[in-house]
């Protein structure tokens, strides 16, 4: 008798296929690295993104490219 892997059945859903307009999403880390790739992603995919940052005026920047890349 085979056992079936519980992995599969608890796998997240892939980020591309979850529905993200009118959804809120806390973002930390967001001026740089992964976190910045991924509010641009989230974004762009309809996501308000709240950017938790250490330093404001990065914040700002990200924010501001943010804005060009999505500006809904």
């Amino acid at each position: 008798m085979a056992m079936r892997s519980a992995a599969i059945d608890l796998a997240p859903e892939p980020i591309g296929r979850i529905p993200m307009k009118g959804k809120t999403v806390v973002i930390t880390g967001g001026t740089s690295g992964i976190g910045e790739i991924a509010a641009e992603r989230l974004a762009q995919m309809g996501a308000r993104i709240v950017l938790i940052a250490r330093s404001k005026s990065r914040g700002k920047v990200t924010l501001a490219r943010l804005h060009e890349k999505a500006p809904d």
